[in-house]
């Protein structure tokens, strides 16, 4: 029967593990603002500038998105 051995975490794994981290925030955090300005209406971005959430979360974003032409540039991207 096997025992089970519990790794010791050295002063490396430690930085390691901070440093991974600190790049994964880096990496993550402009997407996540970006989600949450498309969330905002235009005049609360102004107003309120990049907060954590939207104070009142609204689609028109992706309305407007939708209905202009974003379909047939879709098309003309994947037929040529």
């Amino acid at each position: 029967m096997m025992k089970k051995r519990w790794k010791k975490l050295h002063l490396f794994d430690y930085v390691n593990y901070i440093f991974l981290m600190s790049l994964m925030i880096i990496v993550v955090s402009p997407f996540y603002c970006t989600v949450v300005k498309s969330f905002m209406s235009q005049n609360e971005y102004v107003r309120y500038g990049l907060s954590l959430w939207p104070r009142n979360p609204t689609l028109i974003n992706y309305k407007d998105v939708f209905h202009s032409g974003i379909w047939k540039a879709l098309y003309n991207t994947i037929v040529q």
